[in-house]
């Protein structure tokens, strides 16, 4: 069976024409299909889902070892958009540094939006703790991380099937 890969970036109804078109030119084998949204291309595609109609997107932000809740309304499923584990410099505000001379680090886990998209991708509503226990050591020993999460709301997913 082929794997199924869900694709964690919904697009605006207006847009999912354009991006879910034919183009076997750019396949090894003419006869595929390739599906190609932001830069993720599959080869021999079959769409069997698409996103009908989104909600506003929402952003959380919860400190290391705090849970955050992403929820949707009845009958909508989360969409995840993107998901950031770690400390930027921009994000001094979000669960600031203990001490005031601490360097700006940027650092940031590399499986965040994997593990927020398998844990909650199609969910009415799911639980994550931001752990280093879940998303790794992006960090020096020390930092102090937040989990960071822009999703949506939707009434179905784009759902790919790659032969």
């Amino acid at each position: 069976m082929p794997p199924l890969v869900t694709l964690s970036i919904p697009l605006p109804v207006s847009q999912e024409a354009k991006s879910i078109t034919p183009e076997p030119q750019q396949c090894s084998n003419p006869t595929q299909i390739l599906v190609s949204i932001h830069g993720s291309v599959l080869c021999n595609a079959y769409v069997s889902s698409v996103l009908l109609s989104l909600d506003e997107y929402k952003s959380k932000v919860v400190c290391e070892e705090e849970r955050m809740r992403l929820s949707c309304k009845r009958g909508m499923q989360i969409a995840v958009y993107s998901a950031m584990f770690g400390r930027t410099q921009q994000g001094t505000l979000e669960c600031p540094l203990h001490h005031r001379r601490a360097p700006s680090v940027d650092c940031q886990s590399l499986v965040a939006l994997q593990v927020l998209t398998a844990r909650c991708q199609g969910k009415k509503s799911c639980l994550v703790r931001a752990s280093t226990r879940d998303f790794g050591e992006p960090c020096y020993s020390g930092t102090r991380k937040y989990l960071s999460v822009i999703y949506t709301c939707g009434e179905s997913l784009y759902t790919f099937t790659e032969g």
